[in-house]
């Protein structure tokens, strides 16, 4: 049997985001998070009051999905970064095939960067400031 390669890994990986975001649309079509609770509520929201980083990620997801990325935005800034941060690590896989070595670095960088100062402000700053 032989190993699988990088290929074939990264086409199984865009698949299953593919598969999961088509199940999550058809879920979305009939579940809207904005007049109905779905799934059970935010244990640290309901213990201390504070939002978790994961607070308002289904009704963004709910929103981006519906064509309002500025909603999803303001719902959970945290998950449209991971979104951003996926596209620049695709960009960095295809700049070191290419060999370009100095733009991998700075994608690979630019997304660790995004993610931390998203969820910096998503799970520190908007509870102090009370967004």
């Amino acid at each position: 049997m032989r190993p699988l390669t990088a290929r074939w890994l990264a086409i199984g990986g865009v698949a299953a985001v593919a598969a999961c975001h088509g199940a999550a649309s058809v879920f979305f079509a009939q579940h809207n998070p904005y007049l109905t609770q779905i799934g059970a509520p935010c244990p640290i929201l309901t213990l201390t009051g504070w939002q978790c980083p994961g607070c308002g990620s289904t009704r963004a997801l709910y929103s981006l999905l519906h064509g309002d990325p500025v909603k999803a935005f303001t719902m959970n800034p945290l998950l449209l970064a991971c979104y951003a941060s996926g596209t620049l690590l695709v960009g960095m896989a295809v700049a070191e095939r290419l060999r370009r070595p100095r733009l991998a670095r700075a994608l690979t960088t630019s997304a660790i960067a995004l993610v931390a100062v998203a969820g910096v402000y998503t799970g520190v700053i908007r509870n102090l400031v009370g967004l």
